[in-house]
């Protein structure tokens, strides 16, 4: 699994391989409370839910999806297309917006099927 930092951005993404999991985010002792957030970047949709920690639960607290159609962005080179990726980033503002204040440790993005089958997927994740 590879995680890219990226600039200017409080989210640590990774990209997603079917069979492998991601670390879990940093444990909170029991009795403290953490806000934390994950972000799926699918073909179709991008999917964020933002949830409390409480001792070993997670609580729910907003769930928001878009369709933003990455998957029917890809060219017939398996490149992104400019569309596409306004459509995405146009997305990913919004949820910045909400997860503003989140620490970044506490923050995950997972980028499925386009993302790795895509040509620029790096340089989209640059935009991101």
């Amino acid at each position: 699994m590879r995680q890219v930092d990226v600039k200017h951005s409080n989210v640590t993404l990774i990209r997603y391989n079917p069979g492998q999991i991601s670390k879990g985010m940093d444990r909170v002792p029991d009795n403290e409370h953490k806000q934390v957030a994950a972000i799926d970047l699918g073909s179709n949709s991008f999917h964020m839910v933002v949830a409390w920690q409480v001792n070993h639960e997670l609580r729910i607290q907003e769930s928001l999806s878009e369709k933003v159609q990455l998957g029917a962005g890809l060219d017939s080179s398996n490149r992104i297309t400019d569309e596409a990726q306004d459509r995405a980033l146009e997305c990913l503002r919004r949820f910045a917006q909400r997860i503003a204040g989140i620490p970044r440790g506490a923050v995950r993005v997972v980028g499925t099927n386009t993302l790795r089958v895509a040509r620029n997927a790096s340089q989209f994740l640059r935009r991101a």
